[in-house]
């Protein structure tokens, strides 16, 4: 059996790099860990989001080697995105830190 293709040094270390930034971010704070729908009130969050990604789940997906390409690493990050603007309305703060991530990422 073929071993999948994994990321080059450098392009670990470049995902690295993209993904330190968007963390250090102002306005990163509500994606940092999984949503918790109990603590933040969202009880239906599951119902609405089926492919929950978060900028922890992210790290540890980099870290096991979980990427074999720097496009599955950006396509979590924009899924983190896509799932934020789903679930919350263009008027919710969130969605609005969302936007402004989102630039920050692009």
């Amino acid at each position: 059996m073929i071993s999948p293709v994994s990321l080059t040094v450098s392009e670990v270390k470049g995902c690295q790099s993209v993904l330190a930034s968007i963390q250090r971010h102002e306005k990163a704070w509500p994606f940092l860990v999984p949503v918790d729908p109990v603590a933040v009130g969202a009880l239906d969050y599951f119902d609405i989001v089926k492919q929950p990604m978060d900028l922890s789940t992210i790290s540890a997906k980099l870290s096991r080697g979980e990427y074999c390409l720097v496009q599955e690493f950006a396509a979590d990050v924009m899924l983190m995105f896509d799932n934020c603007y789903l679930y919350n309305p263009a008027t919710n703060d969130i969605h609005k830190l969302g936007r402004a991530l989102e630039s920050h990422f692009s």
